[in-house]
């Protein structure tokens, strides 16, 4: 018997995933993990599914099959989201102010960084910090300071 499901999760390219589940048996078990159902993984066939440096490809909904010698149980899915940082937009207007606009990992923290050139050593400065990205983790930044530079480039970051 399955005691709890996997919960889903949403995560940044490049980090980690894992996925859990509690299981009751008086009889060994083994565990084989899927992806959309279709996608079997091979081992280790254990009751934690761990991810490493997860990709947006990775999306998508997770299970798991329990089985023992006298039947198998398959666990709810658990879904997988991966964002990647992304800068979708960027624009000067004719007075010189910069929008960007990011999509990023939704309800984080996210970091704005600019940079005057791209020489070492370079000197990348804190413009703006967020905890209010939306659920769809699309959001802007207006850089009202950047008329007074003829260069500059831009970062951003979820620490």
């Amino acid at each position: 018997m399955i005691t709890n499901c996997p919960p889903n999760q949403t995560v940044l390219a490049g980090a980690n995933a894992q996925f859990s589940i509690g299981v009751i048996s008086p009889f060994p078990v083994s565990y084989q993990w899927y992806l959309n159902t279709n996608f079997p993984f091979v081992g280790p066939f254990l009751s934690t599914l761990t991810l490493l440096d997860v990709q947006p490809q990775e999306s998508g909904h997770y299970s798991v099959v329990v089985t023992n010698a006298y039947g198998s149980a398959t666990s709810c899915f658990a879904t997988l989201t991966v964002y990647s940082n992304l800068l979708t937009g960027i624009k000067r207007s004719s007075n010189g102010i910069v929008t960007v606009s990011i999509a990023g990992l939704p309800n984080s923290t996210n970091c704005v960084f600019a940079a005057t050139n791209l020489s070492p050593p370079i000197f990348w400065q804190l413009l703006f910090t967020s905890n209010n990205i939306p659920p769809n983790g699309i959001w802007q930044f207006i850089d009202t300071n950047a008329p007074a530079y003829p260069t500059r480039f831009y970062r951003f970051s979820t620490p």
